[in-house]
C-alpha cells in the first residue's frame, strides 16, 4: 500500500518546463479540457477549507473526487467572472491577465487556479455571490446574503473561518505569491 502510494506521488512529479506549460495551456480554466484534466490528481485551494473542516469520519474520496457542479450559485460565479475582473481592472486602473493552474512544486499533489494576476505579480480572486446577485455588496452584507465577510473599522474584511479564506492561504502558498486581491463582485 504504502509503496502504491509513492509511485502514484511520483507520477505527480513535474520539472519546471512542465509546470510552466501547464498554467500556460489551462488559462481558460474551466473552459479547458486541459483543466480539468489537470486537476483530477489534485487537491486544490478550492477545497481547502472542506478538507480542514472534515471530520473524521466524512470519506476523503468523496470530498477530493467531485464532478463539475451545476448548482445555479456555480453557474453564476462562472458565468460572472469575466465582467468581475473588467471591474476590478477599471476601479483600481490595472491590467489583470489570464492565469491557469498551479500545481505546487514540492507538493505536486496541490494546485490552485486563482482568478487573474496583476502586472505587479499579485494574484486575484473574486467572489460572485449569487445570494446577493441584484445588490450591492454593501446591502447585501447588512441583509446576511453575503456571509463570508464581516465589517471591521469600515472595511470589509473576509472571516477567517470561512471556505475562502482557506482557498486564499492555499492560493498564496501554491502560487508561492505575498498578495492576493480578494473581491466580491455584485450587481
Amino acid at each position: 500500500m504504502i509503496e502504491e502510494r509513492q509511485a502514484f506521488l511520483k507520477t505527480l512529479e513535474k520539472t519546471d518546463e512542465q509546470l510552466k506549460q501547464i498554467e500556460e495551456k489551462t488559462r481558460l480554466q474551466t473552459d479547458s479540457t486541459d483543466w480539468r484534466q489537470q486537476r483530477r490528481n489534485l487537491l486544490t485551494a478550492s477545497l481547502f477549507g472542506i478538507v480542514c473542516k472534515m471530520r473524521p469520519t466524512t470519506s476523503c474520496q468523496s470530498t477530493v473526487k467531485r464532478e463539475d457542479i451545476f448548482a445555479k450559485s456555480v453557474v453564476w460565479g462562472k458565468d460572472n467572472e469575466d465582467r468581475a475582473k473588467e471591474a476590478l481592472a477599471a476601479v483600481c486602473n490595472i491590467e489583470i491577465l489570464e492565469f491557469g493552474l498551479v500545481i505546487n512544486k514540492n507538493w505536486p499533489y496541490l494546485g490552485a487556479s486563482p482568478d487573474g494576476v496583476e502586472n505587479d505579480g499579485s494574484i486575484i480572486e473574486n467572489k460572485c455571490p449569487y445570494s446577493a446577485r441584484e445588490i450591492s455588496v454593501e446591502e447585501g452584507f447588512r441583509n446576511g446574503l453575503i456571509k463570508f465577510l464581516d465589517l471591521s473599522e469600515n472595511h470589509y474584511i473576509l472571516k477567517p473561518n470561512h471556505d475562502y479564506y482557506y482557498q486564499i492561504q492555499g492560493q498564496l502558498n501554491i502560487c508561492n505569491k505575498d498578495f492576493l486581491s480578494f473581491r466580491s463582485v455584485n450587481n
